[in-house]
């Protein structure tokens, strides 16, 4: 992510699936990685302040964006896709289930009534 961020390559949906995935050990990270720039780069004081830098805009995109605006619950649980598309239980649901929380992490989905249209959408 610090490579895609150098380069202004860095997307939304890269930094809500990262917040998504590590938000409960976001602050090791950070620690282990300051140490190993500090490591690596220990005549370098100038890498060790990029890297200072980018924690400090992903932790303010968390606290500023993502915690705000990205809803995590799944929106629609498994019974409601079966009822809502006439499905079966099995593999198929749990794949729609997947697609609809990626939607939600990336920001594209927010309401329930979005959820709806997006998974009949899939079923087109």
């Amino acid at each position: 992510m610090f490579n895609l961020w150098e380069k202004n390559s860095l997307k939304d949906k890269d930094k809500n699936f990262f917040w998504y995935k590590n938000k409960d050990i976001a602050v090791y990270l950070f620690i282990f990685s300051l140490g190993k720039f500090y490591t690596l780069f220990n005549d370098k004081k100038e890498e060790v302040e990029k890297l200072k830098n980018f924690i400090i805009y992903l932790q303010r995109y968390y606290f500023d964006f993502y915690k705000k605006e990205i809803i995590e619950e799944p929106l629609l649980n498994g019974k409601e896709i079966i009822e809502i598309l006439n499905l079966t239980a099995g593999k198929k649901v749990g794949e729609i289930k997947n697609k609809l929380l990626e939607k939600q992490i990336f920001g594209l989905i927010k309401t329930k009534e979005e959820a709806i249209s997006f998974i009949k959408s899939l079923k087109k």
